[in-house]
């Protein structure tokens, strides 16, 4: 394919883009230097940057002395590929994020960039390494349900990611969460860590005093409800009235 240049829009006169997924700043004169006088800059082939691009390939134009990061595909799709119905994305056919040529590229809906070829398998099988099975169990290590990863679990429990995250891990003073012991799968037969009697449990309320639900410790209740730990102690002790929303007292 023959190489064409055009200008880049907004940067006539200063920059221009290739077919072939170049970029190249122009021979022109500058106003610079110690004393603001008339410079003579040579035109070069600009080097493309992946670094902070998400995978794309871009770099940075300047103006005015004004600085611009832009995307060399959407660079090439907007000087070379008509765009009639005003489509929003550039897809890349070869799904190649660095294969910036002309005839690689086309304009696309969000939805259409999103489905097209093997991303949304790649991109789930990708996933897949970090989404471990969690199970959650009683207090007496009775199995009651199983999750395909801590994200799910917190989204149908309603329990904070963060708590079950730790109890999983077996982080210290973190043995159950939403008043439950998680594990990952793979621990699922590992016996119940014994709770340190230093810790107290605690019970969450309603206004009216009806139980809600029980935790071994403030810090526990915390990590299910949103509440402070330090203000759940407070409640529990009579120095405060109300932690999160509701009332606490010691089991």
């Amino acid at each position: 394919m023959e190489e064409v240049w055009k200008d880049i829009e907004g940067y006539e006169g200063i920059y221009q883009v290739s077919n072939l997924g170049r970029v190249r700043s122009l021979d022109r004169t500058i106003i610079g230097g110690a004393y603001n006088s008339p410079m003579f800059k040579k035109g070069t082939i600009l080097k493309p940057q992946p670094k902070g691009y998400i995978g794309y390939v871009g770099l940075s134009l300047s103006k005015d002395g004004k600085r611009e990061n832009v995307y060399i595909h959407r660079l090439v799709a907007k000087a070379f590929i008509p765009n009639p119905d005003n489509l929003p994305e550039v897809n890349h056919k070869d799904e190649n994020k660095k294969n910036n040529r002309a005839d690689n590229l086309e304009w696309v809906t969000t939805q259409e960039n999103i489905n097209y070829g093997t991303r949304t398998q790649r991109h789930r099988a990708s996933l897949e390494p970090k989404m471990k099975p969690v199970v959650m169990k009683a207090t007496d290590g009775t199995i009651l349900r199983k999750f395909d990863c801590i994200r799910d679990a917190a989204r149908q429990t309603g329990i904070r990611r963060e708590g079950i995250k730790k109890c999983c891990e077996h982080a210290d003073m973190f043995y159950t969460a939403g008043g439950f012991v998680w594990e990952y799968k793979h621990n699922e037969n590992v016996p119940v860590r014994a709770v340190p009697e230093r810790r107290k449990a605690v019970i969450q309320m309603q206004e009216d005093g009806v139980e809600i639900a029980t935790y071994t410790s403030a810090t526990d209740a915390a990590l299910a409800t949103g509440a402070n730990a330090s203000t759940i102690k407070h409640c529990c002790q009579g120095r405060n009235k109300h932690a999160g929303g509701y009332r606490w007292k010691y089991k």
